[in-house]
């Protein structure tokens, strides 16, 4: 059994159950977390390529913010991200952090911190945000939908993927297997506003694609705020 069968038969169910029963705190605590070891993982990825990417700083930023955000509402996000752009390379330039690929190091610091307070922050208010007693629907649907996309584009590309979509960027990326991935999407939207979610608009579930929880969750979220489609 791979990683991703193993995932799907054991983490899913109880990541789910936990969404479903457990009070939104958790909920919100688990994503914090969740962001903080992606941000670290991209952060020394990165300083394994030579770059001096605060790594404490950026953690300590995210760690912070985050929750902010979360308890005064998206109205403080542009104070957050303003507050991010200046205090990170300050204290970059007063720490004992390396000259050589300072501005490199600085910005990279900058663009993870902003990019999961974005990203996490989104996941967290489709939660708690829209409506609290559908909360749980909008984030099932949305982990669903996205994991059911990513699992048809693997196995279908595995399978049947000759014609290559990005062979320099993403080599292992087919149009055989998008299609796949496209068409467990709508299985899965319809799956969702059948079994669980029939308050769910139509028009909203047909857009939501991509390969990732989080960068997925600004997309629903604005779908839901913007567009005046929340239930």
């Amino acid at each position: 059994m791979g990683k991703r069968e193993l995932f799907a038969f054991t983490v899913g169910p109880i990541v789910l159950a936990a969404i479903r029963f457990l009070p939104p705190w958790v909920y919100l605590g688990l994503i914090w977390l969740a962001a903080l070891a992606a941000a670290a993982e991209l952060v020394l990825m990165l300083r394994q390529r030579d770059l001096p990417v605060p790594l404490v700083p950026s953690l300590v930023a995210l760690g912070v913010t985050l929750p902010v955000l979360w308890w005064k509402d998206i109205a403080v996000a542009g104070l957050l991200v303003a507050a991010i752009v200046l205090v990170l390379p300050t204290v970059y330039l007063l720490g004992r952090f390396p000259v050589a690929g300072a501005a490199s190091a600085m910005a990279i610091s900058v663009f993870t911190v902003v990019y999961f307070l974005v990203t996490a922050g989104a996941m967290g208010f489709l939660r708690t945000e829209i409506d609290p007693v559908i909360g749980w629907k909008i984030v099932f649907f949305h982990c669903l939908v996205v994991w059911g996309g990513d699992t048809g584009a693997y196995y279908v590309g595995r399978t049947f993927g000759r014609h290559r979509m990005a062979p320099v960027v993403s080599p292992k990326k087919s149009w055989e297997g998008f299609a796949g991935g496209v068409a467990l999407t709508f299985f899965g939207v319809w799956f969702c506003r059948t079994v669980f979610f029939p308050e769910l608009p139509w028009r909203l579930g047909l857009a939501d694609r991509s390969d990732s929880l989080f960068f997925a969750a600004p997309v629903v979220l604005a779908l839901f705020l913007l567009l005046g489609l929340a239930p």
